[in-house]
């Protein structure tokens, strides 16, 4: 097939050597002297067994088992086991034999690896087990404790209930903050008795967030100092990223949206991947111009010399599996909710047999693409005071399409919260004050330079990438922009650099201007969803109206009914875009039916006292 042409769709699978199961991971930890734990943990192998899960790796005290498709597990001596796969960062160089104190191994895995992995930690002649999950958050990572079995697994959809938390409650506030916050659904679980390891974090297995050890965390490599090698540090590292994750590769999908961010990662993928191995483009199109995105990455796929699938996407009404089938998972699965385009992907992966999907995804967050004046701001900390007529200040307001005076006021404002604006259908529970950070990295921020403060919320919003969806039960998904090396990079670069020129991207631009297509390279249009978002809403009411307002977040206070009602009519769609947010709803509103005939309300944070503040 020649580059650049469009290919029918697939839309039935044609061969799969491989059952169409995300993989599941499971370790669990008890003390070795006590019979009555012994006794324990074989209830828990007999259990697991009986569901289909096996065995990987089996040691005194501490076990591992897989379901679904498998998880690579290495003993790299008695205190260290890796599941998933951790790189080297020096290429070439094997995963050493750590054999120390586990702060100092956890620092270790996080300096010099990266990769999406969890590493299970003892020390000698101690019960106590630890995870280290690695930084980028690629394996989910909740933890538990039942009876005296400690446990940790990346997704909870496969495990026998009777292993779960003895305590399992459904946490209302955690709930209503997914709802107003779904980067809150990251770090937190709205099962109170489960709770998640943060990315970076070096957690006691069994044990609460408050006991956990922060190894890695992005503030530490937040920057607003020049670095004049920008450039050739990004295009090297991502180059190295995907150099690696290309590897043992098949057939690959590389989604190219038409955007820059996706065209530099498949032009990458191309020059990395095997000669002789298969790769394929898609791009999803809308049926109005500001959706339609196919003349740029018709181009970037002609760069990249791979053929291009093109797939319109549909206006149709939404079917309740969208939300339901995941509802067994540990949290809403935000990831899942471009319900026909996952289908559709997922779909294509089993026709093909592709082993990975490609994607752009978190380029806006680390390239940094937002349009915001709060760049003056981190310009100013770095360089001083801004004359009236700076070049950097003037390019800004261009960029913004403002008076260089009205981008200077704002961007000494306070920063915006990091969810946005209130939504109209929110219940009275959502308008209490918030308290805490959406998520853990997101502490002790005040200090930092406001703009690459909002990087680095954004970039912690981005992980919502690595969430369940049908594509990541039939193939590995892969995000290089959201790798550890490039995160760091990124990172440390100024933000007032990344929108030089008064363009967002500015350093990737250069850093990749050989590469692109100047159609794609010097594009300022970003193609926009919103209005199809919002018309598949107002044409799935029939569904979407009983259920959420007849549904348990209202009768709770979380969603206002009669807002709800205003709502949801076609026209208040097309005057106020809130199909993303109804669809987020919708999506919580399953995740709430399906745990609540399981776990009952946690009495400190249960539905009866959001009622009683409605």
């Amino acid at each position: 097939m020649s580059p650049s042409t469009t290919m029918p769709t697939s839309s039935a699978p044609t061969r799969r050597s491989m059952s169409p199961e995300a993989p599941q991971i499971l370790a669990f930890a008890w003390p070795r002297e006590s019979p009555d734990a012994g006794a324990e943990a074989q209830a828990w192998r007999d259990a697991l067994r009986a569901r289909g899960w096996r065995v990987l790796d089996a040691g005194p005290g501490l076990e591992v088992w897989g379901y679904g498709r498998p998880l690579a597990v290495r003993r790299l001596h008695a205190g260290l086991l890796l599941v998933g796969e951790a790189h080297p960062r020096t290429p070439g160089a094997s995963c050493p034999q750590f054999d120390q104190p586990l702060l100092r191994t956890a620092r270790a895995l996080a300096d010099h690896h990266w990769g999406e992995y969890l590493a299970l930690l003892r020390e000698p002649g101690a019960d106590r087990a630890w995870v280290f999950r690695d930084p980028s958050g690629g394996l989910d990572a909740l933890t538990w404790r039942a009876g005296q079995i400690v446990a940790v697994a990346n997704e909870i959809t496969h495990l026998p209930f009777g292993l779960s938390p003895h305590d399992l409650a459904l946490d209302w506030d955690a709930i209503t903050d997914f709802v107003r916050r779904p980067l809150a659904s990251l770090d937190r679980c709205g099962l109170a008795g489960f709770h998640t390891v943060t990315p970076g974090d070096l957690h006691p297995l069994g044990a609460s967030p408050g006991e956990a050890v922060p190894i890695w965390r992005p503030a530490a490599f937040a920057g607003n100092a020049a670095m004049e090698d920008a450039e050739a540090r990004l295009r090297a590292v991502v180059d190295e990223v995907v150099d690696v994750q290309a590897r043992r590769v098949g057939r690959a999908v590389a989604e190219v949206s038409g955007g820059l961010d996706s065209a530099i990662v498949a032009i990458s993928l191309a020059r990395a991947a095997d000669p002789a191995a298969n790769l394929i483009g898609l791009n999803y199109y809308g049926d109005r111009p500001e959706g339609d995105e196919r003349p740029w990455a018709r181009a970037a796929c002609a760069a990249a010399g791979l053929p291009l699938v093109e797939v319109a996407k549909p206006v149709g009404e939404v079917d309740l599996s969208d939300f339901t089938d995941f509802a067994r998972a540990a949290r809403p699965a935000f990831n899942a909710l471009d319900g026909d385009r996952d289908r559709h992907t997922s779909r294509l992966a089993l026709a093909e047999g592709v082993d990975a999907v490609f994607t752009g995804k978190g380029g806006d967050a680390v390239l940094f693409q937002s349009p915001t004046p709060r760049v003056l701001e981190d310009y100013r900390l770095a360089h001083g005071r801004i004359p009236w007529g700076d070049p950097f200040a003037l390019d800004v307001a261009r960029w913004l399409r403002r008076s260089v005076w009205s981008a200077r006021r704002a961007a000494r404002r306070s920063s915006a919260p990091a969810y946005g604006a209130r939504a109209g259908i929110w219940g009275a529970r959502t308008r209490e004050a918030v308290t805490t950070p959406a998520h853990r990295w997101l502490t002790d921020l005040d200090d930092m330079p406001p703009a690459k403060r909002m990087q680095v919320e954004l970039v912690a919003a981005s992980q919502m990438a690595a969430g369940p969806c049908r594509r990541t039960a039939v193939a590995q998904v892969r995000h290089p922009l959201l790798a550890q090396p490039v995160v760091e990079l990124c990172l440390a670069i100024p933000a007032w650099a990344h929108v030089a020129g008064g363009r967002d991207r500015a350093v990737a631009r250069r850093a990749f201007a050989d590469r692109l297509p100047a159609v794609v390279a010097e594009r300022r249009s970003k193609g926009a969803l919103t209005s199809l978002y919002s018309r598949r809403t107002a044409a799935s009411l029939a569904v979407l109206r009983p259920f959420l307002i007849e549904g348990v977040l209202a009768e709770a206070g979380v969603l206002d009914r009669r807002a709800l009602d205003a709502a949801l009519q076609p026209d208040a769609l097309i005057r106020r875009p809130d199909g993303a947010r109804v669809m987020g709803a919708a999506m919580v509103e399953a995740w709430v039916r399906h745990w609540q005939g399981r776990a009952p309300d946690l009495r400190t944070a249960s539905r009866e006292r959001l009622r009683s503040r409605a």
